[in-house]
């Protein structure tokens, strides 16, 4: 393994993946190149070089794309913080690159190919990322109740100035006032609908 100090950055190769060389990656070493063989040639990921200053060629992230002829095309491996299979497509001009899911979460690689695929059909399809529109309609479907409580936890439990006993007792009036015209367990989309159309079903 060569050690250098790196100059390109967030580098991508292609490799045939498998769960034993995933394992192996990490960020104390990128890509660089190819081995007469054909295998992927790595270098030391260097954050501060000698005199203690940083490396303004650290990579933070890379990605390997899978050549495995069982891969559907696109599918890859980001190594960063974690390391997450990714799809990319461009579809109507428009790159996209939705998560597949963490490593961890999948008990083989054939498994996350597969689910590549899926979604990977559903951007030709579609022409939006699968992920974004999911999270959308996660979102639409919250009750009013499960956003006053998400964000009174957020409140109370922030590292940063947590909100004072007044604060939560402000959340909980406007909480015990939307129970009594009934709207605290209706969805966030039914709400919002009512007010720009002025029908809140309130006599």
């Amino acid at each position: 393994m060569k050690i250098l100090e790196i100059k390109n950055r967030n580098p991508s190769f292609k490799a045939p993946l498998d769960l034993k060389m995933i394992k192996g990656l990490s960020l104390n070493a990128i890509p660089t190149g190819y081995t007469l063989d054909g295998k992927l040639d790595f270098a030391k990921n260097i954050k501060f070089l000698a005199d203690g200053t940083q490396n303004s060629g650290y990579v933070d992230d890379y990605i390997i794309w899978d050549s495995h002829r069982d891969a559907p095309p696109g599918f890859g491996i980001r190594i960063a913080g974690k390391k997450t299979y990714v799809i990319r497509r461009k579809v109507l001009g428009r790159s996209m690159m939705p998560k597949v899911g963490n490593f961890a979460d999948f008990s083989s690689i054939d498994e996350a190919r597969r689910r590549a695929a899926v979604l990977a059909l559903k951007m030709t399809d579609t022409g939006k990322n699968p992920n974004a529109e999911a999270r959308k309609i996660a979102a639409s479907e919250f009750t009013l109740r499960i956003a006053f409580e998400n964000y009174r936890t957020h409140l109370r439990t922030r590292t940063q100035k947590p909100a004072k006993l007044e604060t939560l007792r402000v959340i909980d009036r406007c909480v015990r006032k939307f129970e009594s015209w009934v709207w605290i367990d209706r969805k966030i989309k039914w709400v919002f609908r009512s007010i720009v159309t002025g029908h809140s079903g309130l006599s």
